[in-house]
């Protein structure tokens, strides 16, 4: 099927396709959670800290999602609902950052970030030429291994006080084989709805071991409290500033959702019965109000 960005398709599509670009959305939301720990952040700072993230992921997926003119002057966003996620390129310097300047040092780093891919999306088009895909493929697939580490560490609990965790390991390994299952041998439909469906089943999993364990979901559960902002005040660490540098031309210059290939914009390719849907965009500048600064 072939959707343009006014055409309406099926609720289950809808449904469907939202729901795991949610899940998606919430997965890297562990990026800021483990910088937030390497800066020493209290339970306190950490829940503040995580809920300007889910206000900045869900700004800019709306910004991205307007595609038209702002107070009648400006264009903001492509028209596609590309959710706004957060970015594996930063989080090798980010955490550097954040050990050796806190919190305030992320801040100011990723306003530099920011900044530095603004300009760059204005001269990608000169540059590319230097960009060769050889030196686009490197970075990409760096930033494939930084999240397989992060993901290897996750699922076999190194660094935590009970590594190989039954509960834990158990049915993430558990999930990222129905991914993987799904993926190579699942039907069309299904290979679309992998990832959404390997983490319902590794969820639920948790969920039940849980129960049978007799062991809390949570380890414990934060009060609610209202938004703060800023929760600190912005400073620049100049050792770790070169990795976040780095990191801002994986955004500009790399494959995107934008970069499909089509006869007109606006268009979502598929073949046959399947869809492809757009991936989400992993962007410093439409994310930065998470970081506290």
């Amino acid at each position: 099927m072939v959707y343009d960005r006014l055409a309406k398709p099926p609720l289950p599509v809808v449904l469907a396709a939202a729901a795991q670009h949610m899940v998606l959305m919430a997965v890297t939301l562990v990026f800021p959670l483990l910088v937030a720990q390497a800066a020493g952040a209290d339970a306190s700072m950490q829940g503040h800290y995580m809920q300007l993230c889910m206000l900045a992921m869900g700004v800019a997926t709306l910004i991205q999602a307007w595609g038209g003119r702002l107070f009648g002057r400006t264009d903001m966003g492509s028209g596609f609902l590309l959710p706004a996620v957060f970015a594996a390129a930063y989080l090798p310097p980010a955490l550097q950052a954040a050990r050796l300047g806190g919190l305030e040092a992320v801040a100011g780093l990723t306003i530099a970030a920011g900044l530095s891919q603004i300009v760059l999306s204005r001269l990608i088009g000169r540059l590319r030429p230097y960009l060769s895909i050889e030196i686009v493929g490197l970075v990409v697939f760096m930033i494939g291994i930084i999240l397989g580490i992060v993901a290897f560490k996750l699922m076999t609990g190194i660094g935590q006080p009970q590594p190989l965790e039954a509960r834990g390991t158990g049915t993430a390994v558990l999930g990222l084989a129905v991914m993987v299952g799904l993926s190579v041998w699942g039907g069309a439909r299904i290979r679309n709805l992998a990832v959404l469906i390997g983490l319902v089943v590794g969820t639920m999993a948790y969920f039940g071991t849980s129960r049978v364990m007799g062991l809390p979901l949570v380890d414990a559960t934060a009060p609610f409290e209202v938004i703060r902002w800023p929760l600190v005040v912005p400073d620049f660490e100049a050792t770790a500033l070169p990795g976040f540098l780095v990191g801002a031309l994986p955004a500009p210059s790399g494959p995107s959702a934008t970069s499909l290939p089509a006869r007109r914009p606006g268009i979502a390719i598929g073949s046959g019965r399947t869809i492809r849907t757009l991936k989400p965009v992993s962007s410093p500048t439409a994310s930065a109000a998470c970081w506290p600064g």
